[in-house]
């Protein structure tokens, strides 16, 4: 839609010889538009006094264009667009957005029976990371995506997840290994699960991994041997904001084949396992890598020189104390 105005001649002089621009024009567009402005508010709200409220919230992309958002602190329906849920597994998205889909319409009946719940987080680039994702994502929670006036009824009931952090639980952890990639690195802690705890309320996770942003810590549970939890760790975009994919699934890969012996609870050869952990790593550093052998903490490093600076592990058919 474009908006034609005419102007009073007699208020409005042109600038000579060409007559192609106004006499102090930005003032002038100024007054224009706070004209514009008052007549596209009178009209919104003469559609407000004839349409039902769910039609009317159709028209959030026309009320936030004319910045009169506070006609819907009334609405008892969040528009389309407002509200988004996480799709998949959320990871870091660097210069892409992939992890939210806007939701439909949500009522406020929805939304103070508490059916619905709508969180505040911050992106999974931020200084949480992807803990408070993991927990919204598993709870089904919406996200608070795009903006209303300060004034709207929603914000009474929003859940802010930046003010709250989110209780993470380590449960029957049997050994840590580390990983050392291009892109990615640290210690993991292989677990039966692990527990997200935001209040009173909290969620088991088995089947998804996690970086914990905090502790720089990948935290896998028996379910989950995809690799993808590299993700939550890095965007994989480099400093020309262009992405880096082929690494991310070649960084997968290697930790699928290095984790996935793991989480069999098989003893694989010694340098064997030690190359799948290396394969990932920069050729020029010595890198190390540490493996439970028998189920129990026992730590091995790799250098160039020799195989082991410890002990050799016990034999492959050594039965462990």
């Amino acid at each position: 839609m474009v908006n034609i105005v005419h102007l009073d001649s007699r208020q409005f002089h042109a600038r000579l010889p060409d007559r192609d621009k106004l006499i102090d024009e930005d003032l002038v567009v100024k007054q224009v538009k706070s004209v514009v402005q008052k007549e596209a508010v009178k009209k919104i709200n003469a559609l407000k006094e004839t349409l039902p409220p769910g039609e009317f919230a159709k028209g959030y992309d026309t009320l936030r264009l004319w910045d009169c958002l506070a006609l819907l602190n009334d609405v008892p329906v969040i528009p389309k667009g407002v509200l988004a849920y996480i799709q998949h597994y959320p990871i870091k998205e660097g210069c892409s957005p992939v992890n939210l889909e806007p939701a439909g319409l949500v009522t406020r009946e929805d939304v103070e029976t508490g059916k619905v719940t709508v969180a505040k987080l911050e992106s999974v680039d931020g200084k949480a990371g992807a803990t408070p994702w993991m927990y919204a994502w598993h709870r089904n929670k919406l996200v608070y995506d795009n903006p209303l006036d300060r004034g709207h009824w929603l914000f009474r009931h929003r859940v802010d997840f930046t003010k709250q952090a989110v209780h993470v639980e380590i449960v029957g952890e049997t050994h840590r290994a580390y990983f050392d990639g291009q892109w990615v690195s640290g210690d993991t802690a292989f677990c039966e699960k692990y527990r997200l705890a935001f209040g009173d309320d909290f969620v088991d996770i088995q089947g998804d991994s996690m970086y914990w942003e905090d502790r720089g810590l990948f935290v896998v549970p028996k379910g989950d041997a995809s690799g993808c939890v590299v993700g939550q760790a890095s965007s994989y975009f480099d400093e020309y904001d262009t992405t880096t994919s082929r690494s991310r699934i070649k960084t997968n890969g290697h930790l699928r084949s290095s984790w996935s012996p793991t989480l069999r609870q098989t003893r694989p050869r010694p340098f064997n396992a030690c190359c799948r952990r290396l394969r990932d790593a920069p050729r020029s550093s010595a890198s190390a890598s540490r493996w439970n052998w028998t189920g129990k903490a026992v730590c091995c490093r790799w250098s160039r020189r020799s195989l082991w600076k410890h002990d050799r592990p016990p034999d492959r058919n050594s039965q462990a104390d």
